[in-house]
């Protein structure tokens, strides 16, 4: 016999449809369905700079809650996800990660339940509102989010401003007064501290003013006045003080053709939410197509949505989930240049809209079908999908496994991104014998090889460089090599004559046997003042009785001192750290062992936890005859 509720407002509700079995069901869903995560480690992406390279958090220890409101993370703001991210340092550690990814799944939790509640709040019947919240926890374009640690913070800013527009509605909807309105100021702060995609807020907002809410206009754009303030006094704030990576171009090379081909991307999401077979970490957008082509993508979005405006009985509610997912998509839509064109934690932020009109179309085809009972028909269309996307969903966990794994899955599926073939480049150089690495040149040379090799990200691009210009010259291919890393070089500050062209040449002409062409391009940088502080060092440690981090370091480290999460200082302290540590071995292998012994004694006074500088020196200490001393550096730098 089934158990039947009824509510004061006349609806039927079965025991599993109740509230409290409803958010408990909501929250472990992604849980369960994630579970297999709980034993990985971290993918060894910028979620190493997060977790390992921030010493904002101070590994979890307390005064790490007081330094993270003073610091960035990739240029971003985001102090609420990196309290997040504090809490799994102090509770799980850094040696296992369980923690950290059952952390990362209550979140994700939480969005559902905000899901559920924001269908509710603007008048879907309790049915849909559970078939739209049971979608998006088992929807595989949040498998991204939900497995990659690095994204925490779309999952953290995603549930608050989920949960912000649920107290707005509240509060000008339902009558919950201050309290509500108070919740919804809050939360949207707490939002926007945790990603700057939060700045969609106000838009999201006026979504619903526009389409579903009540009282006169100039009462509705009044209240969104002070959100939109708040959000402006933001992005100033930001563009002004913390933010120096916008140099990026446009989509297509202008504001005009980025307009365009964002058609193109909205086609690719909405099918990506009805059918998510081929979804991956990275998209290629095809900046050359032509403006016909772009157009008929925008003409396709305007008459999908013009068909679904058709029914009169679900106009509103669709009007507004259309205003609504544009509005969450907004920030990462290429109006503004964006690191990646196209990538599932940007659609993830729309999806919730995009579910709930199929689900508001598929209820009242039924309906209209069988006015007396629809419900069976629409409990087996939502069986049906649900198991069909949580299969999906399931079928990626392994991919988030390990790095090469993941890039792997990625040009499996989009094979002429660039982005993905510089990823899986990147991943075969991990923990490779240099021997070993020619896969790692060949993905190097399939990523520079595709339409949009000018997306690859800084951070990979070198590496990838020296992998492929190291293949090519081992094939004999040397002019080849040569014009791709003059054309490479030319992109780096300085036009190739900084730092980072000189690190990349020397480990080329290091890697193809040519030590003394790496020694003549790296010595200048070794400058007179850093020479003189290694005189002193070889006066001190030069017989291996004094190992050089066992006194105090005698040059100050150049740079402005801030976190190695601040992307830019972390990349110029490792750029400067891999450069001396590469002109040391450079010398050694050059036969010129005393001065390798200068650099590298240096390196690892002002560096003692710099495991390849203190490898390095010990292998100096060796080829020098002092084997106790290379024996000592050698154990202290085991991982």
């Amino acid at each position: 016999m089934t158990t039947v509720v009824i509510t004061d407002r006349g609806h039927a509700v079965h025991w599993w449809q109740r509230p409290t079995w409803l958010r408990v069901a909501l929250v472990l869903l992604p849980i369960a369905l994630y579970s297999e995560s709980f034993g990985f480690g971290l993918l060894g992406l910028d979620d190493r700079i997060y977790y390992l390279d921030n010493d904002a958090l101070h590994g979890g220890a307390w005064r790490g809650i007081a330094s993270l409101w003073s610091s960035t993370v990739l240029w971003d703001y985001t102090p609420i996800c990196q309290l997040t991210l504090w809490l799994d340092l102090a509770i799980g550690g850094t040696h296992s990660w369980w923690f950290a990814r059952l952390h990362e799944l209550v979140w994700m939790g939480i969005g559902t339940l905000g899901v559920h509640a924001l269908v509710l709040r603007v008048g879907a019947r309790p049915g849909i509102a559970l078939a739209v919240a049971l979608l998006y926890a088992v929807h595989p374009v949040c498998a991204q989010s939900a497995l990659w640690l690095a994204e925490r913070k779309s999952l953290v800013s995603l549930a608050l401003s989920l949960w912000c527009v649920v107290c707005y509605i509240t509060a000008v909807r339902h009558g919950g007064g201050w309290r509500a309105g108070a919740a919804a100021w809050i939360l949207g702060v707490l939002a926007l501290f945790a990603k700057p995609h939060a700045i969609a807020l106000p838009a999201m907002l006026a979504a619903y003013e526009l389409v579903l809410g009540s009282g006169p206009w100039l009462s509705r754009a009044l209240r969104l006045v002070l959100p939109s303030l708040v959000v402006v006094a933001f992005v100033a704030t930001s563009l002004l003080y913390l933010r120096d990576d916008l140099h990026r171009s446009y989509l297509g090379g202008s504001l005009g053709r980025a307009l365009l081909l964002d058609g193109g991307i909205l086609c690719r999401y909405l099918a990506h939410t009805l059918l998510p077979t081929d979804l991956t970490i990275y998209y290629a957008i095809d900046e050359s197509r032509s403006a016909g082509a772009a157009l008929g993508s925008w003409a396709a979005v305007l008459g999908i949505a013009a068909v679904t405006l058709l029914p009169a009985a679900t106009r509103r509610l669709v009007a507004f989930a259309w205003l609504f997912s544009l509005a969450a998509l907004a920030p990462a839509l290429n109006l503004v240049p964006q690191l990646a064109a196209m990538t599932d934690h940007y659609h993830q932020w729309a999806l919730p809209g995009l579910l709930l009109i199929p689900c508001l179309l598929i209820d009242a085809g039924l309906r209209r079908l069988d006015p007396a009972g629809p419900r069976r028909a629409l409990i087996v269309t939502l069986a049906g999908a649900a198991i069909y996307t949580a299969s999906l969903s399931l079928a990626r966990v392994p991919e988030f496994s390990s790095m090469p794994l993941f890039a792997a899955a990625a040009v499996r599926r989009q094979p002429d991104s660039a982005i993905n073939w510089s990823l899986l480049a990147y991943a075969r150089t991990e923990g490779t014998e240099p021997a070993k690495r020619a896969p790692a040149g060949e993905a190097a040379l399939r990523a520079f090889s595709c339409p949009d090799a000018d997306r690859i990200f800084d951070g990979e691009r070198l590496a990838i460089l020296i992998e492929a210009a190291v293949l090519l010259h081992q094939r004999g291919l040397d002019r080849e090599a040569d014009e791709l890393c003059q054309r490479e070089y030319a992109r780096l500050p300085g036009g190739g004559t900084g730092e980072d062209a000189a690190l990349a040449h020397a480990q080329i002409s290091m890697r193809t046997g040519y030590p003394q062409q790496a020694v003549q391009t790296l010595a200048p940088f070794f400058s007179q003042v850093q020479i003189q502080a290694a005189s002193e060092l070889r006066r001190l440690c030069r017989d291996g009785m004094r190992l050089p981090d066992m006194i105090p370091a005698l040059l100050e480290w150049s740079g402005a001192p801030a976190s190695r999460a601040d992307h830019a200082v972390h990349k110029q302290q490792y750029i400067r750290l891999r450069l001396q540590c590469c002109l040391a071995v450079a010398y050694l292998e050059s036969g010129q062992a005393e001065k390798a012994f200068d650099v590298a004694a240096l390196l690892v006074n002002l560096h003692p936890d710099d495991r390849p500088a203190r490898l390095a020196l010990a292998a100096i200490y060796r080829a020098l005859g002092l084997a106790d001393a290379a024996s000592r550096l050698a154990a202290a730098s085991a991982p």
